[in-house]
């Protein structure tokens, strides 16, 4: 390469910037083909500002913006070569990434109201025993709701099976082992019409989807039970059951966000 012209440090910080701003936002097209002409006009300002000794001839000039032009194009390659590759990881490893990005907002948000530590498997499990809590009394709710005839039965009275048998495959054969996704939306819809707060808002601990083999063991178990004369608060219990076991040697423990007050289930039920 020719001997280089000297870029002010505030342009070469600015043209930097473009850059990572279109990589980022998906222009680089554009901003690439702007940079190359700016740095060319630079390249050319600076030179004619030179004594007439001191100037580059005219193709070294040209030569110096074609080499800059190549860098800057070859840049512009390897980010679309990056951005393919996460892409595809960013496809491949999706839950992995959403329970990390959970994680970490439950974390910061939530945590630090419960437990005093920064043991990460102690952290860890809390998390994953909060997550599991949740799927389980939303299922729980439905049930109560079923049996209080406050909602149509979705998973009684035959509707596991008639969602099974019927429905999934008649409907959901594609849909890649998500039948019980579509099963848990629809109960939640109506479930949400009674009780907006519990099913509508969107919780740190929505990332998981239990599979079809856990679901329908926790609705078997459900079904064995018959919730319509249920008139106390069973949410509140469950969880103050949950603390007691867990964190009966530690003090200053309160409902996280997700936890039904305790009062609203007993005028639900009744």
């Amino acid at each position: 390469m020719t001997k280089a012209w000297q870029i002010p440090e505030s342009k070469r910080n600015s043209y930097s910037s473009r850059l990572r701003y279109s990589f980022r936002f998906g222009h680089s097209g554009e901003v690439l083909a702007e940079v190359k002409r700016d740095i060319a006009s630079d390249i050319t300002e600076q030179n004619n500002g030179l004594s007439e000794k001191s100037k580059r001839s005219d193709s070294d000039l040209k030569k110096a913006i074609k080499e800059v032009g190549e860098v800057v194009d070859e840049i512009g390659r390897i980010r679309r070569v990056f951005n393919r590759k996460r892409e595809r990881l960013s496809s491949q490893y999706r839950l992995a990434i959403d329970t990390y990005h959970s994680y970490k907002k439950w974390k910061d948000k939530v945590a630090t109201m419960l437990l005093k530590t920064s043991d990460a498997r102690r952290l860890q499990r809390e998390f994953a025993t909060q997550t599991a809590y949740v799927l389980f009394v939303r299922l729980l709710l439905v049930r109560v709701l079923e049996d209080k005839g406050l909602i149509s039965r979705i998973f009684t009275n035959g509707g596991i099976v008639l969602w099974f048998e019927k429905i999934e495959e008649q409907y959901l054969k594609h849909a890649e082992g998500r039948s019980t996704d579509f099963l848990m939306g629809m109960a939640y819809e109506s479930a949400q019409h009674i009780y907006a707060h519990y099913y509508s808002d969107a919780f740190v601990l929505d990332w998981y989807n239990a599979d079809r083999n856990l679901i329908v063991q926790l609705l078997h178990r459900l079904a064995g039970f018959d919730f319509s004369e249920i008139d106390r608060d069973i949410i509140g219990h469950i969880y103050s059951g949950y603390v007691r076991s867990e964190h009966k040697h530690e003090s200053g423990i309160v409902q996280p966000p997700f936890v039904t007050p305790i009062g609203k289930q007993g005028f639900l039920l009744n």
